[in-house]
């Protein structure tokens, strides 16, 4: 008995037993039952991370194309990408989660991240912007960090000035942030720059202590 009621039994009992090999052949005759060609993959791939043979896994689901894979699929890819240093994957598995509205802020970060990590700061600047517009909430600590880095770095100071005087206006004592904008500037060799941006705010609280040391 062939049918699919048997095929898919057969298959759970294999996988309960630890016969991977079995199980995943068995999920591969079902791919006649599936409205969605891929779906008989999803279930290999199911069965070979419950077995804990995640190489395998990673095969298989590479078969499905970007835009197929479930979130869950998209989620586990990148930490296996990322646990194996794979970062072309990693990329690619992040973007079709920003793209699909789906990734978290502390994902679109780690894109950036690894975007810069691979010298990509065109793209890693451009993913960060996109997601400060486009987010009510601010940006997370370390990606304000590194989108001033980068565009300190590349000396676009005039946006540096704006995105952190915008992340200043919500926060209830702005001075350590803009204290710490300043200092990228200096230390890029733009202490005016750091001045300009410090000034304003140390006309307001005069006798703040961090803005007294960060004007020296």
């Amino acid at each position: 008995d062939r049918s699919i009621g048997t095929l898919s039994a057969l298959a759970r009992i294999y996988e309960a037993q630890g016969r991977i090999a079995a199980a995943v052949r068995i999920a591969g005759e079902l791919s006649f039952a599936y409205a969605d060609p891929n779906r008989a993959l999803q279930r290999q791939a199911d069965i070979y991370r419950a077995g804990q043979e995640f190489g395998r896994a990673i095969e298989v689901l590479e078969e499905i194309p970007l835009d197929r894979r479930s979130e869950d699929e998209l989620r586990w890819l990148v930490g296996q990408y990322g646990l194996y240093g794979r970062l072309d994957p990693l990329i690619e598995n992040l973007q079709e989660m920003v793209h699909r509205g789906i990734a978290s802020p502390a994902d679109t970060v780690e894109l950036a991240r690894v975007m810069a990590a691979q010298q990509r700061f065109e793209d890693a600047v451009a993913v960060l912007e996109e997601a400060d517009d486009r987010s009510a909430a601010v940006l997370p600590q370390l990606g304000q960090a590194l989108l001033i880095h980068l565009l300190v770095a590349r000396k676009e100071t005039a946006e540096a000035k704006a995105r952190a005087q915008g992340w200043a206006a919500r926060e209830r004592d702005p001075v350590p942030l803009l204290v710490f904008v300043a200092e990228q500037m200096r230390a890029a060799g733009l202490p005016q720059d750091a001045v300009d941006l410090l000034q304003p705010v140390a006309d307001q609280a005069p006798g703040h202590p961090n803005l007294q040391a960060a004007l020296v």
